[in-house]
């Protein structure tokens, strides 16, 4: 006689998401937190997991593991921060850009686009020009401007990975490319430090005026108090 043991089916989403409902319950059990503290904690914890989300997308798309997500979004990110604390970086730090711009849109058009050398010598011209011209004029936009700016660098700087890196290693091992993008993690965390240097400053740190969104909006749980950047 033999006795038939019933295996007990774990729904897919407990599987995953056990682990973290473990970690939770350990930590509600034996290092209780106040609510405001615990609701922080929360916000900085989806931050962090946006960050690896896309490292998620990234790998389930190409085998690849970015170990330069979050200096792609950095460098941009400081360039928006910094518009909007210091003003406009001046005209000459604004050719600059709108250099490194044109030749990435240029090389954009002609790789990705496989169209005629002069068609994207123009628009490399063109974005060149459209960068200076936004970086001037959106300079003094404060926030918002900052965040246009910033939204721009963003998509330069991922056409500018994909050309010059991603591209050149197509063919090679994953592992390859993965290590690759270590290298590229540096890179893009020293270019994100050297970011105030455009303004002559040594850190993003501007007297008197504090980062912070347009806005008032507060709340506060318990003792921590929310602000509209969080």
């Amino acid at each position: 006689m033999t006795v038939r043991r019933r295996s007990i089916e774990v729904p897919p989403w407990l599987r995953a998401a056990g682990p973290a409902i473990a970690v939770l319950v350990v930590q509600l059990v034996f290092f209780p937190v106040s609510a405001g503290a615990w609701l922080q904690g929360l916000v900085i914890g989806l931050l962090n997991a946006l960050v690896v989300l896309g490292m998620m997308l990234v790998y389930r798309a190409n085998r690849v593991l970015n170990l330069a997500q979050a200096s792609i979004g950095a460098l941009p990110a400081a360039l928006g921060i910094g518009i909007f604390l210091f003003g406009g970086p001046g005209f000459a730090v604004a050719g600059w850009l709108g250099a490194a711009a044109g030749v990435v849109a240029g090389l954009a058009v002609a790789v990705l686009g496989r169209t005629e050398p002069a068609r994207a010598v123009v628009a490399g011209l063109a974005s060149a020009v459209a960068v200076v011209v936004l970086v001037s004029v959106l300079g003094e936009a404060g926030y918002f401007g900052g965040l246009v700016i910033g939204l721009v660098a963003s998509v330069v700087v991922g056409l500018a990975i994909d050309l010059i890196v991603v591209r050149r290693f197509r063919e090679a091992p994953r592992l390859v490319l993965t290590v690759a993008t270590i290298g590229l993690a540096q890179f893009l965390a020293v270019g994100s430090l050297l970011i105030p240097r455009l303004w002559g400053s040594g850190e993003l740190v501007a007297p008197n005026k504090p980062f912070q969104m347009p806005g008032s909006f507060e709340f506060d749980i318990g003792t921590t108090v929310f602000h509209l950047d969080e």
